[in-house]
């Protein structure tokens, strides 16, 4: 098995040169690069990254713990997470918890085992710091969701904008009857979409039946059922929306199943944008959050603290937009 020091011979190199190579400290010419890079190449050198991590106390790697892969809110996130990581020499342990708790606590425990540097964490519910008492004194940065620890360090969503903008859109059309399909309220996105949901059709001087309102959970055929069932009203909503991305999926189905023409006979609004959105027909006005910024915050954001840096501002809020398409219409107003 090659050594360091082979690599350091085949390239006419000090020892010294292929540690700072390896670790990328320090300034090193592109033409000594090359011929180290070709020496390790040859000889098959895989660096001892335990040993280094040991060596250093530094691992270059983050541990990224979020709800869901088959949500495509999460896959963009962890995409853009994994991307500028890679961008700053460090790589990333992927964590599924399923918006499981306990799952959840086990990779904590897990991860602050090992030679981690940091954390980003998107916390399976919100206000639950029990969860993350072992990470007290780490690097960690919660992303989308609050954890309920005092002074953690959060990168949000203006959730109550993106909800309100949504609600007041409607209303402009002369929606009085906005039915809503959300997601758990025990997660901070949850929460503040539902409340300001209620705070803005009231602003707007909406219907506020209960029977408009509906709580689903995490997945397309929960949201699938409790469209149906605003659908299946004595007065049905003119307008619905749906508060995450697979939440519209589901909404979307029942629609088509009732066979009820979007927007003619109802009009929708979706929260999350992802690759297919635009091709379902008609495209979908949708709340978009700016997925690739709430990763390159987050690494960024962690990346300073790694480096020493004090945090000036311990709660960042980004604001989405309401992206305007094709499936909403003022009520009355046909195609």
């Amino acid at each position: 098995m090659s050594t360091q020091k082979d690599v350091a011979k085949l390239a006419n190199v000090s020892s010294a040169t292929v540690s700072r190579y390896i670790n990328k400290v320090g300034y090193i010419s592109p033409e000594v690069k090359n011929r180290i890079l070709a020496a390790i190449n040859q000889l098959g050198y895989k660096p001892n990254l335990l040993a280094r991590s040991l060596k250093l106390k530094k691992s270059h790697i983050i541990g990224l713990i979020f709800p869901d892969i088959d949500n495509p809110f999460f896959i963009e996130l962890v995409k853009s997470v994994e991307i500028e990581a890679h961008a700053l020499g460090y790589n990333v342990i992927f964590c599924n918890t399923q918006n499981d708790p306990a799952e959840e606590r086990i990779y904590i425990e897990m991860l602050s085992g090992k030679l981690v540097d940091g954390y980003i964490i998107i916390p399976s519910l919100s206000n639950n710091p029990e969860s993350y008492d072992v990470l007290l004194g780490q690097k960690v940065v919660f992303l989308d969701r609050t954890c309920g620890l005092d002074n953690e360090i959060s990168i949000l969503l203006d959730n109550s904008f993106g909800v309100e903008s949504a609600v007041s859109y409607l209303a402009g059309l002369g929606h009085r009857r906005i039915g809503s399909v959300h997601v758990p309220t025990d997660v901070t996105t949850g929460f503040e979409r539902f409340v300001s949901f209620m705070k803005s059709c009231k602003k707007h001087g909406l219907d506020d039946n209960e029977e408009l309102i509906k709580k689903a959970d995490f997945t397309i055929e929960s949201s699938y059922r409790n469209t149906l069932e605003l659908l299946d009203l004595e007065k049905p909503p003119t307008a619905i929306i749906s508060m995450s991305g697979l939440t519209t999926i589901g909404s979307l189905r029942a629609i088509r199943e009732k066979e009820l023409n979007i927007p003619n006979d109802i009009s929708v609004i979706g929260f999350d944008e992802f690759e297919y959105m635009p091709l379902f027909d008609p495209p979908v006005t949708t709340v978009i959050q700016p997925v690739s910024e709430f990763g390159k915050e987050a690494v960024k954001l962690l990346y300073g603290l790694l480096q020493g840096k004090r945090v000036k501002k311990r709660k960042t809020v980004l604001k989405p937009k309401l992206l305007i398409r094709e499936s909403c219409k003022k009520v009355g107003v046909k195609n």
